[in-house]
């Protein structure tokens, strides 16, 4: 693209064209594909939020729904009441907690299938109904080792620990 340097507001509001030479854009060299690629030593920013799993179950006392009211505002509202307040199901809720005067975000899910190798690492908590059902799509075969390998495990009613596969 050329300059205005020299022409007149007249020459270069009327058109430029009779003033001065057309010029032909140049094609841009096509780069090549290392060049896409970012340098070596710059990989993805891995994530260090912490991960809270909750039942996928509908009847839980905890879920989608209400995890948000109960985890981050500390108040019980029933499914019930959020389903009637015409609340929404998201697949993924991020939730704001303080801690020493710092806003800590959590992610909750409740389909652990989608979690990665590198999520496991992060899963701070996971409340559980108590049937065996709901460690499906856990990395581990079984619910002894899910106690074991999870950092903090939570049941959200022990009433319904009469699985004899958990209890």
């Amino acid at each position: 693209m050329g300059t205005y340097h020299g022409m007149t507001l007249k020459s270069v509001t009327e058109g430029s064209a009779k003033a001065r030479p057309a010029q032909t854009p140049q094609p841009a060299a096509p780069l090549p594909a290392s060049a896409a690629r970012p340098p070596p030593g710059h990989t993805k920013r891995v994530s260090r939020t912490p991960i809270i799993i909750i039942p996928a179950g509908t009847s839980s006392l905890i879920t989608m729904h209400n995890v948000k009211d109960i985890l981050q505002e500390l108040k019980f509202v029933s499914v019930e009441q959020k389903k009637a307040e015409g609340a929404r199901r998201d697949n993924e809720v991020l939730l704001q907690r303080q801690k020493n005067g710092i806003s800590v975000p959590y992610r909750v899910v409740d389909n652990p299938a989608k979690l990665s190798p590198s999520d496991w690492d992060r899963v701070v908590a996971v409340f559980v109904m108590g049937p065996a059902w709901q460690f499906k799509g856990y990395p581990w075969e079984n619910p002894v080792e899910i106690f074991d390998k999870s950092k903090i495990l939570v049941f959200s009613s022990l009433r319904s620990l009469s699985d004899k596969r958990i209890g």
